[in-house]
């Protein structure tokens, strides 16, 4: 992963672990299908997205206050909030709502809207070609 957080901070302390992270996540995508990807100004700076959602096949998600880490699991007081639809179908209510909230996201930065994610989607059945239809190389 080239980009780097915007102030120091992140440039000592957050970049190094996520840089790792995200290297063994695409050296164990053996199927091609990880992506991480980075939202940036019009003039290709970083923008640093404090969010920490987890949306999974349509079928589990994740809000919540924790991160990924030894001091949110083991010392800090996290409130998180996960939903796991089990056994819903792809057309149920449920997997609706949790495919327009993900359109709704990926949508914001693409500068799009969640209809136009949701066709896109819809045409290729897959989130990665949905985003780069989209992304037109921002």
């Amino acid at each position: 992963m080239t980009k780097q957080g915007p102030i120091y901070f992140d440039h000592a302390l957050m970049d190094p672990a996520l840089n790792a992270l995200v290297s063994r996540l695409m050296n164990a995508d053996v199927f091609n299908r990880f992506r991480a990807y980075c939202p940036q100004t019009a003039l290709g700076q970083p923008i640093v997205v404090h969010s920490k959602v987890a949306i999974v096949d349509e079928g589990f998600v994740r809000i919540g206050s924790a991160n990924l880490n030894n001091h949110s699991a083991g010392s800090d007081t996290e409130c998180d909030l996960a939903f796991e639809l089990d056994g819903a179908s792809e057309s149920s209510n449920s997997a609706r709502a949790v495919q327009s909230f993900r359109g709704t996201l990926i949508s914001h930065f693409l500068g799009s809207t969640a209809e136009k994610f949701q066709q896109a989607f819809d045409l290729s059945g897959s989130v990665i070609a949905a985003i780069e239809r989209l992304d037109g190389g921002a």
